[in-house]
């Protein structure tokens, strides 16, 4: 089976369209696939806030240190947070194990509700949404050897993070 099976599909769908050729089309689809969004570090603005985790945003979030702190709040406030909390204080952690369906079907769920206003932490304790002045911002939580905090507009999650179990939460797709 092809590693890049979506990037087929794409390909010979733009051939049966246009009549081009097999490279020809996916010269096309490849100019067309979005720009891979750079990612920038906050790790100042994190010791600012008291955290020792690295931080990364794509760029897009506004107030970043409102973000932070709203996050950092959030986590001392909620027992269920142990996960976070831990990645916050720069501390190596384990993810739970969860089952991949299960986490597309939590990824689906927590984003719906986040768009309809909801804001808090997902049932894993891996993401959490905050409001940061206007903007609603997720924060995702890495565990491991650096730990790391990553923030995004709610609106761009999709657009930024490109993973099998957003792409089978219906939040974005895997890059070709």
């Amino acid at each position: 089976m092809t590693k890049r099976k979506h990037l087929k599909e794409l390909v010979r769908e733009r051939q049966l369209e246009t009549g081009e050729s097999y490279t020809a089309a996916l010269a096309h689809v490849r100019a067309q696939a979005p720009e891979r969004t750079e990612m920038e570090d906050h790790g100042a603005i994190a010791r600012e806030c008291g955290l020792k985790c690295q931080v990364t945003s794509t760029g897009s979030v506004e107030d970043v240190k409102a973000a932070l702190v709203a996050v950092r709040a959030l986590a001392e406030a909620s027992p269920e947070a142990k996960l976070a909390r831990a990645v916050l204080e720069g501390r190596p952690a384990k993810l739970p194990a969860q089952d991949a369906t299960a986490l597309a079907v939590e990824l689906r769920r927590f984003f719906a509700a986040a768009r309809a206003g909801a804001r808090g932490w997902s049932p894993s304790g891996l993401m959490a949404v905050v409001q940061a002045g206007d903007e609603p911002v997720v924060a995702m939580f890495w565990p491991g050897a650096k730990p790391l905090t990553w923030l995004a507009l709610l609106d761009e999650v999709g657009e930024h993070f490109r993973s099998p179990w957003f792409s089978l939460a219906g939040l974005g797709g895997v890059t070709p």
